[in-house]
């Protein structure tokens, strides 16, 4: 089911349809009507896809190449059966050049499903076996509308996913990026908890005995990437409209590093103000996300790449594994867009599964949400798009 997250405008004019037999101003809310109707269609056709039932070139609907989050092949091959698959498209912004014939949509497309573990199949999930992970994955699409040829219902023409990955320049800073600064950063006792909803409070504890608790990691990313929001008591880059998003639209860069960091500092990751407690933010040797002067936070802590050198160099939690799927339960995952050596985007390692002997990490990430997702599926996703991809996990060493 399709909704609305924000008016198409705050101050729609109304349109003058120019119709032989009916002149009428059509208003915003039935606009908002007639794109409502499309993009149920849109996730209907949607959910079929991604079921297997319908072949993507068969459909009327021109879908981005990546719509298709689950593919059922590769989830009978890790030994995973598919149920209660579900689209729903969320319109978040309709553009201000938009005429009454043709809309440029900002729609976050969510799909959810219910992964069963076949007879021969082990999941463990945060630490115990479960028997099925309700998987769920967040993407942004640029949907263009048109009207038809009598002028009545809208088709979509054209659909486009909304890079949301990490780009960083050769200093290592993230480009283009809005940090939006909370004012409650100043202790180390950070409440987890949103307390619009009473969540229980998560903080930064030592229960192993290298002073990290990766079961605090877990329960972290999973309730933040349940809830798909990101945690207003730390620094965000996002804002679209002055609606939380986990990107900016139009600026490259993603919230990846950034949740990561959040999470390995639930478990009891301590914060590295660098030398002197006076770190900068290109101080790799630093792990913060409160620069002292600066409001921000240290590449180490945003930035995939330099995160994954800091927790390598300097964390003492981590071993590098050159077979991601190898990685279990409170480890990282890091990728390569275009093994060009450089990480582009990172994971959080929440569960794992087994079937004949072969492995497969389930993650959950931000930039896109991705929840109790198979890394065999974000894998399938990246080589899609990226053509050529390099995975590297540090593995946690208890």
């Amino acid at each position: 089911m399709t909704s609305f997250l924000i008016p198409i405008r705050t101050s729609m004019p109304t349109f003058q349809e120019q119709d032989s037999h009916n002149t009428s101003p059509l208003s915003s809310r039935v606009i908002e009507s007639d794109i409502d109707e499309a993009m149920n269609e849109y996730d209907d056709v949607l959910e079929q896809v991604n079921t297997g039932g319908i072949n993507e070139d068969d459909t009327h609907i021109p879908f981005a190449p990546t719509s298709a989050v689950f593919d059922m092949g590769a989830l009978d091959q890790a030994g995973l059966t598919a149920t209660d698959i579900s689209v729903d498209s969320k319109v978040i912004h309709v553009d201000e050049s938009s005429q009454v014939t043709q809309v440029q949509a900002v729609v976050e497309v969510t799909t959810t499903a219910t992964l069963k573990a076949d007879d021969d199949t082990q999941i463990y999930l945060a630490g115990k076996r479960v028997n099925e992970l309700h998987s769920s994955a967040t993407d942004y699409h640029a949907i263009n509308l048109s009207r038809d040829n009598r002028g009545e219902d809208f088709s979509i023409t054209e659909d486009t996913q909304i890079d949301t990955e990490e780009t960083t320049d050769s200093d290592g800073d993230i480009q283009n990026q809005k940090f939006i600064v909370q004012d409650s950063l100043a202790t180390d006792n950070v409440d987890y908890s949103i307390s619009d909803n009473k969540q229980t409070t998560i903080l930064p504890t030592s229960a192993s005995s290298r002073g990290f608790n990766y079961l605090s990691m877990i329960n972290y990313a999973e309730y933040w990437t349940s809830v798909d929001r990101m945690n207003p008591n730390f620094p965000s880059y996002h804002n679209i409209l002055g609606h939380e998003v986990d990107f900016p639209i139009g600026f490259d860069g993603s919230n990846c590093a950034n949740f990561a960091s959040q999470a390995l500092y639930a478990g009891g990751l301590p914060l590295n103000a660098g030398s002197g407690n006076n770190a900068k933010k290109d101080d790799r040797t630093a792990w913060t996300w409160n620069v002292k002067g600066i409001g921000g936070a240290t590449f180490t802590w945003s930035g995939a790449d330099n995160n994954f050198r800091y927790m390598r160099d300097y964390s003492g939690l981590f071993k590098v594994e050159n077979d991601a799927n190898k990685a279990w339960e409170g480890s990282l995952i890091y990728g390569d867009w275009d093994a060009n050596g450089h990480y582009d985007h990172m994971m959080v390692v929440v569960g794992y599964m087994m079937k004949d002997g072969r492995g497969t990490p389930v993650i959950c990430q931000k930039s896109g949400n991705r929840h109790d997702f198979p890394f065999s599926q974000s894998n399938r996703l990246a080589l899609e798009k990226h053509g050529k991809v390099r995975w590297t996990a540090l593995q946690l060493q208890f």
